[in-house]
């Protein structure tokens, strides 16, 4: 359609929706308000190629219809699940608008060289987010001038050839000597950042350690501010606009949910029927899915256990055609890989759930966006990987006190993953996705540790574990209120059904 073509064309629409302002009252809004619904009413009628030299009001009344249908879709049922593809594109790009650049050699370069890639972007990531002016750091090639004082460095804890430990920063490494240190609450571990205070030696080659602590790295606003000078905060904004603010919003979370077994898929059942009178506006399930290990006749058994499932939520179609239902799968589910990020579901078990289009799919670790929030969830037993390498932890450490330890050393870090690549193996150039920059609104971690919430503050974001569903006396889970940043723990109890 030519210009000419085109302004003849509004000028129809506009005599038109002067001689019929009714139609425009149901969209509400000023001027400018119309005159945006006036552009995609434009829109659609050069996609309709309407000839008529008049533009009858049936004609209008469905474009106008088509365009409100679009605005209640764009605002109210806002949801989309990033692969990992897109998800770590929209980091590369976050980070080349700022200093932080990220190297993007995927393809390019040997596993070791990327693996060192990894560890590197880890450092330099908590370098550029520490304060500044809380304490000095020393590199460590300049030690030898300050042999025999007390010195303070920002450096990688690894376990030399020699297996005494050593700390290294992009300008070299130093021997440690760890027998009189102090630490401060949290969970030391190899490959992770600290602060290590001490004397240097009088050759210069060995640090004896009097304190180590975790990285002073800046407040949560600070950080988003020096990304992108508020352009991404901004961006959210625009991106929830008119969608944010139903204190109603909620999305149930529950883990190790064992298709399998009876007695969870009769728990799964009742909790389905209780929330059919109020559903929730996205379920999340995360595995392990299937009780028994990986042996012959597997797929089989997943297969049968996945279409009960499907068959269960098609009887419930009618409840719940406004929810989403997100499966995540575990380190124990097929595929066999142990390595992150893992793919979804294989087809043959996503086939299952061929006739229900609200059923995603998502990769492990994935990422979540509802409305204008943005929610990472991650399906592995990170807290007891995490204390089980640490090459330090609090003597006194409860189970009660262990999820806030946790909490603050995966923040401290802006890692939820932060273990060596040989000890929790992660594909190097997916590393990004695991930095906890730019931070999430709400961390799940979906872990078989007993469930916790910890609350946002300046340091973090809200840390959350549904804990696992299938184990323990009581099926356990979480209801998450995204406006409110809000958690509920919820159970069924067995007795109470009928």
């Amino acid at each position: 359609m030519d210009s000419t073509a085109a302004a003849e064309l509004r000028r129809r629409v506009d005599q038109e929706v002067l001689l019929c302002p009714f139609i425009l009252s149901g969209l509400g809004g000023d001027r400018k308000q119309h005159q945006k619904v006036m552009k995609r009413v434009m829109q659609l009628v050069e996609q309709k190629g309407v000839e008529s030299e008049l533009l009858d009001l049936v004609c209008l009344k469905a474009i106008l219809h088509e365009v409100n249908r679009q605005k209640k879709n764009e605002s109210e049922t806002l949801f989309k699940l990033e692969n990992v593809v897109e998800w770590r594109r929209s980091i590369v790009e976050d980070r080349r608008r700022t200093s932080h650049h990220l190297v993007d050699s995927v393809g390019q370069s040997p596993w070791d060289k990327l693996s060192f890639d990894a560890y590197r972007q880890r450092f330099e990531l908590i370098r550029m987010l520490v304060v500044q002016d809380v304490k000095h750091f020393d590199p460590i090639d300049s030690l030898l001038a300050h042999r025999g004082s007390k010195v303070c460095i920002l450096a990688q804890l690894f376990r030399g050839t020699d297996g005494h430990f050593v700390a290294e920063d992009l300008s070299g490494c130093v021997r440690l000597h760890l027998g009189a240190s102090t630490y401060e609450d949290g969970l030391y571990f190899e490959g992770g950042t600290y602060v290590f205070d001490g004397i240097c030696s009088p050759d210069g080659n060995r640090l004896d350690v009097d304190q180590v602590t975790l990285p002073p790295v800046k407040q949560l606003s600070l950080c988003e501010a020096a990304v992108d000078g508020g352009e991404r905060c901004a961006m959210r904004a625009e991106l929830g606009r008119g969608s944010r603010g139903d204190p109603n919003d909620r999305i149930v979370l529950m883990s190790d949910v064992y298709l399998d077994d009876d007695r969870v898929m009769k728990a799964l059942y009742h909790l389905l029927q209780g929330f059919s009178s109020s559903p929730p506006n996205i379920f999340v399930f995360c595995g392990r899915f299937i009780s028994i290990q990986r042996a012959h006749g597997y797929m089989d058994q997943a297969a049968i256990a996945f279409r009960h499932f499907a068959n269960i939520l098609s009887e419930f179609s009618d409840k719940y055609c406004n929810t989403e239902f997100v499966l995540v799968p575990s380190a124990d589910d097929a595929p066999p890989l142990q390595i992150f990020p893992r793919p979804s579901l294989l087809p043959v078990l996503q086939k299952c759930f061929k006739d229900a289009k609200n059923v995603h799919f998502a990769p492990n670790p994935c990422k979540l966006i509802f409305k204008d929030r943005h929610i990472v969830i991650y399906r592995d037993d990170m807290v007891e990987k995490l204390c089980r390498s640490a090459v330090f932890m609090p003597k006194n450490a409860k189970p009660s006190s262990i999820p806030k330890l946790f909490c603050d050393t995966i923040w401290a870090q802006r890692h939820f993953s932060p273990l060596p690549l040989f000890t929790n193996p992660i594909q190097p150039h997916f590393d990004p996705l695991f930095q906890l920059f730019p931070a999430p609104d709400a961390l799940v971690i979906a872990d078989r540790f007993n469930a916790f919430v910890e609350s946002a503050n300046d340091q973090r974001q809200l840390t959350l574990n549904p804990g696992p569903f299938s184990l323990g006396t009581h099926f356990e889970f979480q209801v998450y209120y995204p406006t409110l940043q809000r958690v509920e723990h919820s159970a069924y109890h067995e007795e109470n059904s009928s």
